[in-house]
């Protein structure tokens, strides 16, 4: 009889790490950056997102996940990534690493799928393998993604001197751009030409862009011993915007007095500055999330909430999914503020991931 494992929730910021790392069903070591993913950097980037995988596999927590990753043989999703793989003549095993950076400025959200929306878009997505792919698995790859987009197009184009494979969704929209490394063991994503030119000339000339002092500081908060690390520094636009979402929201209590307790809850990111993540893989799992609020009182209003009310309904449902003590998971799951930033950190042991089923 098989064991149903019982599921939890964990915050969106920590699943989308570990759904990053499930995917291919293992962790990863940061080392320092090969030029193929520091030609990933963009000018002036806002975010960046890195996630390392050479070194961490032997990992109590990278043996966990390797093995409910093999569970998972026969579904649908693991169908198609071994599909993917044929197709492309490399493995998940041969992954290395993930690097992408985006430059935020002037991005209108509601038109991200809006070829116009797309072009002025500067980010770029490189992923690195062990061994090169080789343009035929490049293209065939594509060409089986695709297949599960009827009527979708690939095909091929040069830039920078490179071979571009492109495909573009059913229906139009905004494409993705990609080509290899001049080693081929790296494959570069882009929204659009530009970004794939600006990386493949970066990548080339060996002159790759630095990431901002600001941004770099944030990321510079998280565990040096990270093998996941992200950061991002809200643009003056979207603060703005996000200065205007509140607003409308305020004014509206006054028809809707039932949103007045979300409201309130919200009031502390308002002003919100960045925001990072980080995870930590070894004999457990841990994971820090920070937000700098733009001022202490925002940072401890912010804490404040979390501790009252989000952290023991979070603490009681992952000690009823993991058959412990309420009080067992007082240590697991904490929030501090410091200065004008406010952080939750979450600490798993390899027996709490075994016992919880982490999904969305």
């Amino acid at each position: 009889m098989t064991k149903r494992r019982r599921s939890t929730h964990l915050p969106p910021a920590a699943l989308a790490l570990l759904a990053v790392l499930a995917l291919s069903g293992c962790t990863g070591g940061e080392g320092s950056l090969p030029p193929s993913l520091e030609a990933a950097i963009v000018p002036g980037a806002d975010l960046t997102l890195y996630v390392g995988y050479r070194e961490a596999r032997s990992s109590a927590v990278g043996g966990e996940l390797s093995r409910r990753n093999g569970e998972g043989e026969g579904s649908d999703r693991e169908t198609r990534l071994q599909a993917l793989e044929e197709a492309a003549g490399v493995g998940r095993e041969e992954l290395e690493a993930i690097y992408f950076t985006a430059d935020l400025d002037g991005i209108d959200l509601d038109r991200m799928n809006d070829p116009a929306g797309a072009e002025k878009v500067d980010a770029v997505l490189a992923v690195t393998f062990s061994r090169g792919l080789g343009e035929d698995g490049l293209k065939a790859a594509l060409e089986t993604l695709a297949a599960d987009d009827p009527g979708s197009k690939v095909s091929t184009e040069e830039v920078a001197g490179r071979t571009a494979v492109v495909i573009v969704p059913a229906g139009g929209g905004a494409g993705v751009y990609t080509a290899l490394s001049g080693d081929g063991k790296t494959v570069f994503a882009t929204p659009n030409r530009r970004s794939l030119e600006g990386a493949l000339v970066r990548e080339g000339k060996k002159r790759p862009e630095r990431v901002q002092a600001e941004l770099a500081g944030v990321e510079g908060e998280l565990p040096n011993d990270s093998q996941v690390k992200s950061a991002l520094v809200i643009p003056p636009a979207m603060r703005k915007k996000i200065e205007e979402l509140f607003a409308q929201a305020q004014a509206g209590t006054l028809q809707n007095p039932g949103s007045a307790l979300f409201v309130s809850f919200a009031a502390p990111f308002r002003s919100i500055a960045s925001l990072s993540g980080g995870a930590v893989f070894a004999e457990g799992l841990d994971l820090l999330i920070a937000a700098d609020l733009g001022g202490t009182e925002q940072a401890q209003q912010a804490a404040a909430i979390f501790q009252t009310i989000a952290l023991p309904l979070l603490k009681a449902r992952m000690a009823k999914d993991a058959g412990k003590n309420p009080t067992a998971m007082d240590d697991r799951v904490s929030v501090a503020s410091r200065g004008g930033v406010v952080q939750l950190s979450v600490k798993l042991t390899a027996s709490d991931i075994a016992a919880l089923e982490l999904t969305p």
